[in-house]
């Protein structure tokens, strides 16, 4: 580790962590999208490979631009391979699923901030602002998706046209 930087270690396992974390709910994403799709939900499931995607070539790289920039080797670990959600038999159950991958991501974000600001690593705690304020956009758009897909008398097309206007939405702010 570099001594110009002097970072805690506590505080770069953690980002590491959030690292495995944020690569978990890549593959879970993709996963998900894969059910949604054998499900007929052919927006929803792109949206979840969006999602996916997002995770890997926007927060992965941000995370691994840090810890390269202050000397500290990432450790990719059993944190990044998705769990089993059992059976996914509903566009219901996916999304739920979904939901719960992005409260995770979420906990992990508030947990790194947290840890950093306390120990006045003021470094890292700027650099997880991008991340605090895309998991609140993130869990509130799928938490959005999944309730309305839970709603009496919603219907598959319903529900695909709100995936596609997400879509739609993630693509004019590019």
């Amino acid at each position: 580790m570099s001594n110009i930087w002097n970072k805690d270690e506590r505080i770069m396992e953690l980002v590491v962590k959030h690292y495995n974390v944020e690569l978990k709910a890549s593959n879970t994403y993709a996963h998900l999208a894969t059910v949604a799709k054998s499900l007929g939900y052919d927006n929803v499931a792109s949206y979840l490979m969006n999602m996916a995607s997002d995770k890997l070539n926007a927060h992965l790289p941000r995370l691994s631009s840090y810890l390269m920039q202050v000397d500290y080797v990432l450790k990719i670990n059993q944190l990044s391979i998705p769990e089993s959600f059992g059976f996914l038999t509903t566009i219901q159950d996916v999304l739920n699923a979904a939901v719960k991958t992005e409260q995770k991501v979420r906990e992990s974000v508030a947990q790194v901030t947290e840890i950093a600001l306390s120990a006045k690593d003021f470094e890292t705690f700027e650099r997880m602002q991008w991340f605090v304020k895309d998991s609140i956009e993130d869990l509130e758009e799928i938490s959005d998706l999944a309730t309305y897909a839970s709603a009496a008398n919603v219907n598959m097309i319903n529900i695909e046209s709100i995936a596609l206007s997400r879509m739609n939405k993630e693509k004019k702010e590019y």
